[in-house]
C-alpha cells in the first residue's frame, strides 16, 4: 500500500511530465483519488506504473499490507519528511494525511524538484 505521504508527493508533482502520465494512468485505471488517498483502494506498486515508466521498478512488485516499504519509496518518504520538516518542523508531525497533502501541494517547486531528483536516483 502506498503511503499518504507518497501519494501527496505524486499529486503535488503532477505538473512534471512523468508524473502527469502516472496520474493519468492511475485515474484511468483506479478511479477515485480520494479513496486511493484514504487507502480504501489497495494498489500494488507495480500497478502504478504505466508501460515503460521509470518511476517504479517492476521488481518492487506486489506489496501486501504491512510488508516492508521498498527502498525507493522509503527514501522518497524520508526526503519528503526532511523537506517539510525543515520548512515546518513543529507542524508536520501533527498533520493528518489531508493536511500533509495540502501542505505538500503548497510547497515550492524547488523543494519538490529536490524530492523528485532523490526519487529518480533511488530508482537507477
Amino acid at each position: 500500500i502506498i503511503s499518504a505521504e507518497t501519494w501527496s508527493l505524486i499529486l503535488s508533482l503532477s505538473h512534471f511530465d512523468e508524473f502527469s502520465k502516472l496520474t493519468k494512468h492511475i485515474t484511468t485505471n483506479f478511479g477515485d483519488w480520494e479513496k486511493i488517498l484514504r487507502c480504501e483502494v489497495p494498489i500494488r506498486v507495480v500497478d502504478l506504473c504505466p508501460p515503460h515508466s521509470s518511476l517504479v521498478s517492476p521488481q518492487e512488485g506486489d506489496l501486501a499490507a504491512g510488508a516492508p516499504t521498498p527502498q525507493s519509496e522509503l527514501s522518497l518518504k524520508q526526503r519528503l519528511d526532511q523537506i517539510v520538516g525543515l520548512e515546518l518542523p513543529s507542524k508536520w508531525s501533527k498533520l493528518d494525511a489531508v493536511g500533509r497533502l495540502c501542505l505538500v501541494r503548497a510547497m515550492q517547486p524547488r523543494l519538490l524538484r529536490a524530492a523528485l531528483k532523490d526519487f529518480a536516483e533511488a530508482n537507477l
